[in-house]
């Protein structure tokens, strides 16, 4: 499995464990959201965020990392694409896989695209980091 380096602008936050089945634990929000983008394979992806919440309910391909510590190291765990990514996320089968597989800090990022290339992304992205979650 390959990792993924990236620079994270701007900063994230988690409200409620029960609410936002992403966050690790409880916290009270101590930031509110600012833009953030990382670049993943050359596309600009919103993220990455503890908080699903925070992705757009719209078509793209949505992106579930990883990392331990404070590092800038993350590990692609799935991939996969949809016409509402927020409400994908929020609800997926998947999720079982993405907790198992969590190294530390669990986030999810999106590349917000139209149906068709949303497809050749998310095939991009799956032969270049071979996600553990959701094999094809």
């Amino acid at each position: 499995m390959e990792s993924l380096r990236v620079l994270v602008q701007g900063l994230v936050w988690c409200e409620d464990s029960i609410a936002y089945p992403l966050c690790k634990f409880k916290a009270t929000p101590l930031f509110k959201r600012k833009n953030m983008a990382i670049n993943v394979n050359g596309y600009s992806a919103q993220g990455p965020f503890t908080n699903p919440q925070l992705l757009e309910d719209r078509s793209g391909v949505y992106l579930i990392l990883t990392r331990n510590g404070n590092g800038t190291t993350w590990t692609v765990v799935d991939i996969g694409e949809s016409h509402a990514v927020r409400s994908r996320v929020m609800d997926h089968d998947r999720r079982p896989c993405w907790v198992q597989n969590n190294k530390g800090t669990l986030s999810c990022a999106a590349i917000y695209a139209t149906q068709e290339q949303r497809m050749l992304i998310e095939q991009e992205l799956r032969d270049q980091y071979s996600p553990v979650c959701g094999d094809r």
